[in-house]
């Protein structure tokens, strides 16, 4: 018994450490390992990969032969990862936070990586060509193909990055809404502002907590 104890908080500890990290551009994965993960494609196949999402563009990254490889964002259903489901959202994979009947929403989680580019803006010089002209100078690691030994070896060598976190609404058969308010109106289009706007007076949403955002979902589809 103690053994089995012992041997399950060893696996929890693995797997906490694989969440709890830095993000930055010489490793930049929501993961701190590649780790286990199930990919279940839009055709009903099934496979098994060490797996992370890369967080330049939102992009699943798996491991082949030691070498990094990228799937196919528009074929990919779903992906399980320990507790956390992804599923493919257009070109990118985005996190399942929350479910109903009709749809569920997404956070899309991307690194800041402009925040990088916008800081050596020079006194006197646009900021927006300065940041352009700096873009080219920093390197992302995580390139397809890319040894992924190579890859672990050199990851303390980049810049930190912060994650940002963007909430998408998804219903079946409709384009993603973006989880704002001005967001949902461009959805539902102006005939239904109006009621969408005495809606929100009984209903009061968080626009950044996925458990209420979900709410929405009832008027839009009703």
């Amino acid at each position: 018994m103690k053994k089995f104890i012992l041997t399950l908080a060893a696996a929890l500890m693995g797997f906490f450490a694989a969440w709890s990290q830095d993000y930055s551009t010489a490793w930049p994965y929501l993961y701190n390992e590649f780790i286990p993960g199930e990919v279940l494609t839009l055709g009903g196949a099934k496979h098994e990969y060490l797996v992370n999402i890369h967080i330049l563009q939102g992009r699943l990254h798996f491991i082949e032969d030691g070498l990094i490889k990228e799937a196919a964002s528009k074929d990919v259903y779903k992906v399980i990862i320990g507790a956390d489901e992804y599923v493919g959202v257009e070109q990118d994979i985005m996190k399942l936070v929350a479910r109903a009947d009709n749809g569920f929403v997404v956070a899309h989680l991307l690194g800041d990586f402009e925040s990088l580019n916008e800081a050596g803006g020079a006194y006197g010089s646009s900021t927006t060509s300065a940041a352009t002209r700096k873009l080219s100078s920093i390197e992302v690691q995580g390139r397809v193909n890319q040894n992924h030994m190579e890859l672990r070896e050199g990851r303390h060598d980049g810049q930190s990055v912060s994650l940002t976190t963007k909430y998408y609404i998804i219903i079946p058969g409709q384009p993603k809404i973006l989880a704002t308010k001005k967001g949902v109106e461009a959805a539902i289009g102006p005939e239904r502002k109006a009621e969408f706007k005495a809606w929100l007076k009984s209903n009061k949403i968080k626009w950044n907590k996925p458990e209420s955002i979900v709410n929405v979902i009832s008027f839009i589809v009703q």
